[in-house]
């Protein structure tokens, strides 16, 4: 059978029928030859179309409108010299054939193969600026280079060599909105765990940026599909909680950005902490996205039962950030799902005294009201139940 049709008869994961429009916008970039980021000042791109393509380039092995956001044809196969060793085929003498080979032929093929894997091997080492082929290839966007390079890795720990930034090659898959590398990387045992200069992991940047597409490809075990050998089907460590040397989770980013799609994916299917702290001030998701005045954030929290009353180092709720921002429909939404208008910071102010500062006649009004029904409802006699 031939080798690209059998790759297109595998079938693919749910991963890549989820998101044709991934496919659609790759495909139009790719054949109007617009893959360039623009970004020229490495003097080592020059050197990127020597590298020899491999067998079966993962690019090649898709044909119009085949394109997918998975690597379920990623062809596995690596050069025939890679891999193979003498054989064992015997003639009627019974001996194996090997043993025929003088040791001259032995050596110049071991040297051949040693040969082969240090051209491999400089494909990943750093040039002057930090930056090896791989990344050099991400980061201008030549994905039939990236794919090739990376088919011929055979120790996935050379995907994580990082440029002076701290950035892998999935870092910077990422960063230039890559969902077919991204996902590339991680069958073929890219740490999906790396930080960069900033304690961001791959993670952290696709919810800052709002990529749901690259969360999804970051996050999802790896079928069979996918196996490539490198890394376990279902075995997919990912933290989601992890925070960056700023304190931040990736919710904390996605809701400081007003990305619901992706707080979506990590609060409903990864199943992250809503309440988790920073570091630095002991904000949550929901004091952020307050914060930022990201009203979408603040609704979709809210609906998913953050606590409205956390406190923060400095005990102030999210209810004092909402009076002291001005912020009427946020504070009109916490107080609807139960935020306590009572409540004190550690430096002596309240809801109302913040909100009167805001200049917000609208917003200290509806605080009024709603400490009026609450002081009614403290004042009313408690209903009693029969025995």
């Amino acid at each position: 059978m031939d080798h690209n049709t059998s790759h297109k008869q595998s079938g693919y994961p749910r991963t890549g029928q989820d998101f044709p429009d991934v496919h659609n916008k790759w495909q139009k970039e790719y054949q109007s030859d617009r893959l360039d980021s623009g970004i020229d000042s490495y003097n080592s791109l020059q050197e990127l179309d020597r590298i020899p393509s491999t067998q079966g380039s993962y690019v090649d092995n898709y044909s119009h409108g085949d394109l997918k956001t998975s690597t379920s044809n990623i062809p596995t196969t690596q050069s025939d010299e890679l891999k193979s060793d003498l054989s064992d085929a015997r003639c009627d003498s019974g001996l194996p054939i090997s043993s025929y080979i003088v040791e001259e032929e032995k050596e110049e093929i071991d040297e051949e193969k040693q040969q082969e894997l240090n051209q491999i091997l400089q494909w990943f080492l750093p040039d002057i600026e930090g930056d090896t082929y791989l990344q050099l290839a991400i980061i201008q966007k030549k994905m039939d280079i990236a794919f090739n390079v990376i088919q011929s890795c055979m120790l996935p720990d050379v995907l994580n060599f990082a440029n002076e930034n701290s950035q892998t090659a999935l870092h910077l898959a990422v960063l230039t909105d890559q969902p077919q590398l991204v996902r590339c990387l991680v069958a073929y045992g890219a740490n999906v765990n790396c930080k960069d200069s900033y304690g961001n992991t791959p993670l952290h940047i696709a919810c800052q940026h709002g990529y749901p597409v690259h969360v999804d490809m970051l996050t999802s075990p790896i079928s069979t599909e996918e196996y490539t050998g490198f890394r376990e089907t279902d075995d997919l460590p990912q933290n989601v909680n992890e925070k960056n040397f700023d304190g931040y989770t990736p919710l904390h980013l996605a809701a400081m950005n007003n990305h619901t799609n992706v707080m979506k994916i990590l609060i409903n299917n990864l199943h992250c902490d809503v309440n988790a702290p920073d570091v630095k001030s002991g904000r949550t998701a929901l004091h952020h996205a307050i914060e930022c005045k990201k009203t979408d954030a603040v609704k979709f929290l809210v609906q998913c039962k953050a606590d409205v009353n956390a406190l923060t180092y400095d005990e102030c709720s999210p209810l004092h950030l909402a009076a002291a921002k001005g912020e009427s429909y946020a504070a009109k939404l916490l107080v609807e799902h139960g935020a306590d208008i009572f409540l004190i910071t550690l430096d002596d102010f309240d809801v109302f005294e913040l909100a009167s500062h805001s200049n917000n006649r609208k917003l200290l009004d509806n605080l009024r009201d709603a400490e009026k029904l609450e002081l009614r409802r403290n004042r009313s006699p408690a209903t009693t139940v029969g025995c």
